[in-house]
């Protein structure tokens, strides 16, 4: 899973599944995709805090704190 940042554009996260996963072995690892998803989307709210520019000038350790420290605020966890 990734976010992509373009400027004067919407944010988008992008998902791969990788093999022939089966929906079965998906939802065997729903807290782990949920966790994904919080994740990135401390990317996206620190992006739209700060903007585009703030964003990348940021660097990739902080950026990845504060998407990790989002992840781990998230119920789901473990």
């Amino acid at each position: 899973m990734r976010s992509r940042f373009e400027r004067d554009k919407d944010p988008i996260i992008r998902i791969y599944l990788k093999g022939n996963a089966s929906l079965i072995r998906i939802c065997d690892y729903a807290d782990e995709i949920i966790s994904t998803f919080a994740h990135e989307k401390g990317h996206i709210d620190h992006y739209l805090n700060v903007g585009f520019s703030k964003y990348v000038e940021t660097s990739v350790d902080i950026r990845e704190q504060i998407a990790i420290k989002a992840e781990m605020s998230n119920p789901s966890w473990k």
